[in-house]
């Protein structure tokens, strides 16, 4: 039994995923044709130390990662230059949901 996929956080300490030291990671994951996942977590430390309640140190230190790596993936290109499977599921599902909303409302939605 092998692995099916990879699991990474939204931030690798200060650095997010689109940095250019993590592209021969994401030709790895293409060539062995792993899935890549982007899960929530404290993986910034600066960010966790901006906070001193427990609460808002926890929740936005723990999400906002997330979103930052996210971000920064889709800004910086990532999916266009690796063909890792998170990515071209993704985008297979986005444009069987666009197709699918297109079908039921005829009239067009918001410019989609």
């Amino acid at each position: 039994m092998g692995a099916v996929a990879v699991m990474i956080l939204g931030t690798v300490g200060e650095r997010t995923p689109d940095h250019p030291s993590f592209f021969p990671f994401y030709q790895a994951l293409a060539e062995e044709d792993l899935t890549l996942a982007v899960h929530v977590g404290w993986s910034c430390p600066p960010l966790s130390n901006m906070y001193d309640p427990l609460y808002p140190g926890t929740i936005i230190s723990f999400l906002v990662p997330l979103l930052m790596g996210f971000t920064a993936m889709i800004t910086g290109g990532v999916p266009d230059r690796f063909a890792v499977r998170a990515f071209r599921e993704r985008q297979d599902l986005a444009e069987s949901a666009r197709e699918k909303l297109l079908d039921a409302n005829p009239e067009p939605l918001y410019g989609i």
